[in-house]
């Protein structure tokens, strides 16, 4: 349920990032959000579920996986991380583009989802590298940051790598069409150059 209520959220937040990204236009969070509830809804619940069957195929193989090596009970914690890892790099990557299709080129959720999935392949190396850089950084700054803290730091850290996930989405997705970002005189002058 946490994770429903929580996705409801995205589309709002991917309009704002593609406002800035498109013409710096920064449109309020709750206006986003209010306007496309019910799609946002929809969505919501559509992600849920792909995740969770993604998510129970990928305990399947990890359990299977570490039955394998359980002869070996120093390699069972770096074999479960390594896939770990290897399956959130390639959830990331097969939906990368899902969510700004359905925001920035108005598309139906599903066709939204077919397109991302022929993104990624087009674009599988920069697309996959980006995810298994960000996810091993993300997972070591949190494990770095629950040693240190406790644990409370995560309160933190674990939204911030939700909104960095989100700016990497849409990031690769502008890259991966060959689209440009907004570039205001103040931040890059042409002439300097």
């Amino acid at each position: 349920m946490y994770k429903f209520l929580l996705t409801t959220f995205e589309l709002g937040f991917s309009k704002q990032i593609y406002g800035i990204m498109s013409d710096n236009a920064k449109p309020g969070f709750w206006v986003s959000y209010i306007s496309q509830f019910s799609k946002s809804v929809l969505y919501s619940l559509v992600k849920t579920v792909a995740f969770a069957i993604y998510d129970i195929v990928m305990l399947i193989v990890l359990y299977f996986s570490l039955s394998a090596v359980f002869d070996v009970p120093v390699l069972i914690p770096v074999i479960a991380m390594l896939i770990i890892i290897v399956f959130l790099t390639v959830r990331s990557s097969l939906f990368f583009a899902w969510l700004p299709y359905i925001t920035v080129d108005k598309r139906n959720m599903f066709v939204a989802f077919g397109k991302s999935v022929i993104l990624f392949f087009k674009n599988f190396a920069k697309v996959f590298s980006a995810y298994l850089i960000g996810w091993i950084c993300m997972i070591s700054l949190c494990v770095f940051l629950a040693i240190f803290t406790f644990g409370v730091a995560l309160l933190i850290a674990v939204p911030v790598c939700s909104v960095f996930l989100s700016f990497l989405n849409m990031t690769l997705f502008y890259s991966s069409n060959g689209m440009r970002y907004y570039m205001d005189d103040k931040i890059f002058d042409i002439n300097y150059i």
